[in-house]
This record gives C-alpha cells, sequence and structure tokens, in this order.
C-alpha cells in the first residue's frame, strides 16, 4: 500500500480506490468463524483466526495511518471484538473523523461492549442477512442457543444506532432478502 502511494478514494470518475478488505476469520459453511463460545459438538473447537493477532494490529494501524478506509471480513463474534478493538486503538493513535472503517458479515452477535464501542466510533457494518436463510443448516450444526436464534441480527445493531449497508449476496429474489 505503501508504495503504490494510493489511499481509498484516489482514482477518478473510471476508476477510484476502494477499501482494503482482509479476511479476519472464515465463515460457516467451513466451519471456521472464530467465536468466543465453542462450537456446538466441536470440544476444543472456535473456529479460527485467517492472521496472528500480531499481523492483525499491523495491517490495521498502517492501513489506517495511510488513510485507507477498512472494511474487514469477519463473521464470529470473537473476531468481530478482536477487529473491532483494534479498529478502535487505531483510531484513538491516528484520529480520523470520516473514516467509514465497516465490518463485513457480522454474523454472530457480540458482546454488548462491542457495539457500545462500535457506535462511540462510528464503526459500521455491511451485513448479509440472505445468509440467515441460504445456510441455515450450517448454523444450525455449529451454533446454539442465543448464537443460533440470533444470528445475522439486523435489528440489534440498528437499536444501538449501527448503521451500515445490506447486500444482497449470494444473489437471490430480494423479496428473500426482506423476509429474511
Amino acid at each position: 500500500m505503501q508504495a503504490a502511494g494510493l489511499k481509498t478514494g484516489d482514482g477518478d470518475n473510471r476508476l477510484r480506490i476502494g477499501v482494503v478488505k482482509v479476511l479476519v476469520d472464515g465463515g460457516f459453511t467451513g466451519p471456521a468463524a472464530y467465536t468466543l463460545e465453542l462450537y456446538r459438538g466441536c470440544p476444543d473447537y472456535f473456529g479460527k483466526l485467517n492472521h496472528s493477532e500480531e499481523e492483525l494490529r499491523r495491517i490495521i494501524l498502517d492501513a489506517h495511518e495511510m488513510g485507507w478506509q477498512l472494511g474487514f471480513h469477519a463473521i464470529g463474534d470473537a473476531a468481530i471484538k478482536i477487529t473491532l478493538e483494534m479498529f478502535v486503538d487505531a483510531l484513538e493513535r491516528f484520529p480520523r473523523k470520516d473514516h467509514r472503517h465497516y465490518l463485513k458479515h457480522f454474523t454472530v452477535s457480540p458482546p454488548e461492549e462491542t457495539y457500545r464501542l462500535m457506535a462511540e466510533n462510528n464503526i459500521l457494518i455491511a451485513q448479509q442477512p440472505n445468509f440467515t436463510w441460504t445456510i441455515d443448516s450450517r448454523y444450525s450444526e455449529t451454533l446454539d442457543d442465543e448464537r443460533l436464534e440470533h444470528n445475522n441480527a439486523l435489528r440489534t445493531p440498528m437499536a444501538r444506532y449501527l448503521h451500515g449497508t445490506r447486500k444482497r449476496h449470494p444473489p437471490t429474489d430480494p423479496f428473500l432478502g426482506i423476509y429474511t
């Protein structure tokens, strides 16, 4: 990123530089989403991070300091919590008002403190509620109780003044997305 000398927003009306996207964890089709509680029926398995915490912190700090917007894939509640805390650390070290950082997917609802920090630091979300419909059997296999009941929640973040985009992916009927 530094060698290219570019950042989010650079370009023209034909091509503009977008966000830095890093896959913090996997998903539930693997399953590899990084969670705070064990997977259902899998002793000692919480999913996994795709990068060490040290690597992730360095990517976030460097990219944020250089002016990039961050849109990180975080599905499990542990991945969401860790990434959010690192975003907040970067914002405290290198304050920037209109950073527009966000978490993609945001599937397993994180702890209340994570929601509070997101709202305070204007961290957005980009969810895919259609996943509730299209891969629901995977959630049933790996999540239980509260986590299963509230995966891909929309009302919970909205009630905490968290806003963002909602994508229609995988491609399905938009009415299915509304229903979901």
